[in-house]
């Protein structure tokens, strides 16, 4: 795992979110770039989550943590936990890092930012 910092979201996809009360459970997934230049899936945080914070003022560059090769979570101190998804998006995930999933449970996964 390696600590990094996103310097912008690259890609989403386009799932209908109806609810307006923030922090949303689960919105669309997105895709950010890394300050290494890789382009990484963010699997624990939803789109529409990290566009309500950047209109509260809490904005890019957003710490964080990769996972795999190609596959981050969001891992911010600025962000309040219940921002945070309790489970990863397993649509999005990896195959190769479900053995990952299966060691965190939604308390844990939001203690330790992820």
């Amino acid at each position: 795992m390696k600590d990094l910092k996103a310097l912008r979201w690259t890609s989403t996809t386009l799932v209908g979110v109806l609810s307006k009360k923030f922090p949303l459970s689960s919105g669309n997934c997105f895709s950010v770039r890394g300050d290494d230049d890789k382009e990484y899936r963010i699997v624990n945080f939803c789109l529409e989550n990290l566009e309500y914070l950047e209109k509260k003022g809490i904005n890019f560059p957003f710490g964080i943590r990769a996972i795999g090769d190609r596959t981050a979570v969001m891992h911010d101190a600025r962000i309040p936990h219940d921002f945070y998804q309790t489970r990863f998006c397993e649509v999005c995930c990896p195959r190769e890092l479900l053995h990952f999933l299966s060691n965190w449970s939604g308390t844990a996964i939001s203690k330790a930012g992820f």
